[in-house]
């Protein structure tokens, strides 16, 4: 069974999963070609009125969105939404931490809540918006998710993906093995996403 590591939970995210050139989405069987049409990746933003570090995130969010198509930001300012005081409420209770500390930035199933500066909230945006998929050469699996994720990439044009190989890349096997551990299994076969 292959360790599927998704730094942006993806395909949560999307409600799909890949297997040798059919995406299941929502429950349902469909083949590559007919999952083309773009989607937009919802980026909610929690902030407090006159707040730096709410200012930075914005600043963070907003410079992500300018740089990549299909990204839908949600500022919601709490002081003034109830709508967005009630989902950060949610959002608080799920991730378990104090739904007063703003910012909060909610994107893929995970939430970014630090940064010093617009760079930090930028960097750790970005991070969330990327899949890292691990591939090692002459893994027939890997080619065909190499085949695949050209649609993924399509269909949410939001998301970066970007190949580690770990045959000729130490750094790349090294941090396999770290993902291995972290999440408790014993080995792993390629492709990782």
């Amino acid at each position: 069974m292959n360790l599927f590591v998704l730094p942006a939970s993806v395909l949560l995210l999307m409600g799909s999963h890949w297997t040798g050139g059919v995406a299941t989405i929502h429950g349902q069987a469909t083949s590559v070609s007919r999952v083309a049409e773009a989607k937009c990746i919802v980026v909610e933003l929690y902030l407090s009125e006159g707040q730096a570090a709410s200012e930075m995130a914005l600043a963070g969010a907003q410079s992500v969105a300018q740089s990549r198509p299909g990204l839908k930001l949600v500022p919601r300012t709490i002081e003034t939404s109830e709508k967005g005081r009630a989902r950060l409420k949610k959002i608080a209770q799920y991730f378990k931490i104090d739904e007063s500390t703003t910012p909060v930035i909610y994107c893929g199933n995970r939430i970014i809540q630090s940064g010093k500066t617009a760079e930090d909230f930028e960097r750790q945006l970005r991070s969330v918006l990327r899949i890292e998929v691990y591939t090692r050469i002459g893994c027939s699996k890997c080619q065909r998710a190499k085949a695949w994720l050209p649609t993924l990439e399509r269909q949410y044009p939001g998301m970066e993906v970007v190949y580690r190989e770990i045959t000729n890349d130490a750094t790349a096997r090294q941090d396999l093995n770290h993902l291995v551990v972290q999440h408790k299994k014993a080995a792993t076969s390629t492709p990782v996403f």
